[in-house]
């Protein structure tokens, strides 16, 4: 036989089951768009131009690009083995009919050659076409400019191709293993042989709900964000495990005791729909869980990232309160700056602006140092830090006046500890101290409280000592300025036996101006000149004025988040699409495989008097029963992850979290997400229900 006819008779296989072959060859086709227009942004080389954190858009689509490649693989293989049970009749009967499985094998590969050709023509066609518009779309929500060019890459094509080739090289040998490994008899029977449970079922179920349990404690527990981070991989893996476990453990209890009850089993819409349960168990189990997991995967992955990109404003707000924020260190001087040089600053940061108007001021100083643990004391050394260190605890502590802590808190009502007296503001589990130890002094320590959470000035790994003034500290200033000179100009042994203890001042002023957003990145560029220029005119190794400057302006922190958040949205959109595809896929292919289980079934019932009405009651009991348990799964999942998801967005959120507006929108994707399940199932159903009718029309 010809090699034409092999092509024609795989072609006409695909034409014959096109019920099930183009939702197939669409999604195919959806994939390899989708992982083209991936790896073009990858490769895009006006990412990395964006002002902004342009590189990190390019990881993250490199990230996504491998995430489509490793779901389109194990989605296909999933979904192709629906296209397995169907064909594996078609084929026993060539084979029946003479056909030896060499030829049956030629037919496989020209099937699959034809779904590989059309599938990477038509995807890279349309991966093409749309590179363009979701290269604007993304830099819509990153905030950039992009140079209108059409373009293609290369090297995406070529991963494209490579990748799916491997992939339909791997489904043709698994089909053809499967072909190999049966007779023809096993090959017509397929179709219609039915499942036994599981062995020790009951031991499965109790593995998954310790599973899902453990999972659901972890998620609850977990208080800490950067631990919440490395947990969450752990407990995603327990849930999918133990989500499959139970769906096939609670398919088949399910069927056993609803069979039992005969009262309810007994009843012409009951009896079919739990016999047809009952016939493929283990196989429905799977199918729900796979559904209940990619619905979890789409909820999961909408309310983070639409959290994040829909809190940019807030975290903007919290972590820069003014526009730009100016922060000085000198050098080679450890003093508190004093009027004439913050004068000094202030003029350079006027005279930078010309006529734009400050209107908003907040100017203070810091300053940070290491303290050593004695005791119930907290004792701040100058010298032999070497010997002491390898016995004490130490704290990085912040130095700070009254004023400074009501701005960074706005808390009106903190009062001021008065002279030789300090408020601590720790990290949990700090042991109690009640004196601080300076070199000229003993502070007595009459509060401590913890850090104030999910607040950008401060961090969980410091301590912030409150104190009257900050002047009263200058004598330790200069005493361990005095050190550090007297240690510099000795002949040391080691450098370990040359080090002094450390201390930085900083003086930061912050502003409001009347400049519009799109101009606030040049009044940041321009400042920065100022400053270059002036510290260039001192001395940085003698001068004692000399400085570096530190800049912080609303603008490019916005442009970061933009840039951060905005890729996460894209990417989440993106990946909810494949996930929710994979859904919808997976739910047609059941009702499809289930419909033509089922159809001769219905056909005997109808024969012996079962109505069209009683067939829709059979259909609707089923979806009753069953269908709707994915979706109350994956909301329950999404319930229990909620709090290590808030914690996790608060984490990339630079620690704060607005936690109104993130369940307002895990709610609303829930119901959204609700809303179109049932709107599939609808339609779905629907074709089940055509085929089964189409038993008696024949």
């Amino acid at each position: 036989m010809k090699n034409g006819f092999f092509a024609k008779l795989a072609w006409m296989g695909i034409r014959k089951n096109k019920r099930l072959y183009v939702p197939y060859i669409l999604t195919c086709i959806a994939m390899v768009a989708m992982l083209y227009i991936m790896l073009f942004l990858h490769f895009d080389g006006q990412l990395e131009l964006l002002p902004v954190g342009g590189g990190s858009a390019v990881q993250m689509m490199e990230f996504a690009s491998w995430v489509i490649a490793i779901f389109s693989a194990i989605f296909l293989f999933y979904t192709n083995s629906f296209l397995m049970r169907r064909r594996k009749r078609e084929f026993g009967l060539y084979n029946v009919l003479g056909m030896c499985k060499k030829d049956i094998a030629r037919i496989l590969v020209c099937e699959n050659f034809i779904i590989l050709f059309i599938s990477l023509g038509c995807g890279l066609l349309c991966g093409i076409l749309f590179s363009k518009l979701a290269q604007l779309g993304l830099f819509r929500l990153l905030g950039g400019e992009l140079v209108w060019n059409f373009s293609l890459s290369l090297p995406a094509i070529e991963l494209c191709v490579a990748g799916f080739c491997a992939i339909f090289l791997l489904l043709l040998v698994h089909w053809l293993i499967s072909i190999h490994l049966n007779n023809p008899i096993a090959l017509m029977r397929a179709e219609n042989v039915g499942e036994k449970p599981p062995r020790g079922n009951w031991f499965l179920g109790i593995i998954g709900a310790a599973l899902l349990i453990g999972a659901y404690v972890l998620a609850i527990n977990i208080k800490d964000p950067v631990a919440a981070l490395g947990s969450f991989f752990i407990a995603v893996i327990m849930v999918i495990l133990a989500t499959y476990l139970l769906f096939v453990f609670g398919s088949v209890l399910l069927c056993r005791v609803l069979q039992k009850n005969k009262r309810y089993y007994y009843k012409p819409q009951h009896f079919i729909s739990i016999s047809s349960m009952t016939y493929r168990m283990k196989r429905n189990g799977a199918g729900l869980a796979s559904i209940c997991i990619l619905s979890t995967m789409v909820l999961v992955t909408l309310s983070c990232c639409v959290s994040l990109y829909g809190n940019i404003s807030h975290t903007l707000a919290i972590n820069n309160p003014y526009q730009l924020q100016v922060e000085i260190q000198r050098y080679n001087t450890k003093t508190f700056f004093d009027a004439e040089q913050s004068t000094h600053y202030r003029s350079l940061i006027q005279n930078t602006l010309g006529d734009t108007n400050i209107i908003k001021t907040y100017e203070y100083q810091l300053l940070r140092t290491e303290v050593f643990e004695d005791g119930n004391s907290l004792e701040w050394l100058l010298t032999d830090i070497p010997s002491i260190e390898n016995k004490r605890s130490s704290y990085i502590v912040t130095f700070m006046t009254p004023d400074t802590y009501r701005t960074f808190t706005n808390d009106t009502t903190f009062k001021d500890p008065g002279n030789a007296q300090a408020v601590l503001f720790v990290p949990e589990q700090t042991p109690i101290y009640r004196t601080l130890k300076l070199p000229d002094q003993t502070l007595q320590i009459i509060a401590q409280h913890q850090i104030e959470q999910n607040n950008p000035n401060f961090s969980d790994q410091q301590i912030y000592i409150v104190i009257s003034s900050l002047s009263a500290l200058q004598k330790d200033l200069d005493t361990l300025q005095e050190l550090n000179a007297l240690k510099q100009s000795e002949n040391a042994e080691t450098e370990m036996e040359n080090r002094t203890n450390w201390a930085n001042v900083t003086w930061s002023y912050c502003f409001d101006t009347d400049v519009l957003d799109e101009d606030e990145l040049q009044m940041e560029e321009k400042i920065s000149r100022a400053f270059g220029q002036d510290a260039q005119s001192y001395d940085r190794d003698n001068d004692l004025d000399a400085y570096y400057v530190n800049l912080s302006s609303r603008a490019h922190t916005r442009a970061e988040l933009l840039e951060f958040y905005g890729g996460f949205l894209y990417i989440g959109i993106l990946l909810s699409v494949i996930f929710l595809s994979g859904a919808v896929l997976i739910i047609y292919y059941k009702q499809i495989c289930e419909g033509y289980e089922d159809r001769s079934r219905f056909a005997i019932m109808q024969k012996v008097g079962m109505t069209q009405k009683d067939i829709r009651k059979s259909i609707n009991s089923q979806m009753l029963t069953v269908f709707f348990m994915p979706l109350l799964f994956a909301g329950l999942h999404l319930l229990f992850a909620a709090p290590m998801l808030e914690q996790i967005a608060g984490l990339l959120m630079s620690g704060y979290s607005n936690h109104k507006a993130f369940v307002f929108t895990v709610l609303t994707a829930f119901l959204i997400f609700a809303v179109f399940y049932i709107l599939v199932y609808k339609r779905t159903s629907s074709t089940y229900y055509h085929i089964v009718r189409e038993a008696k029309e024949k």
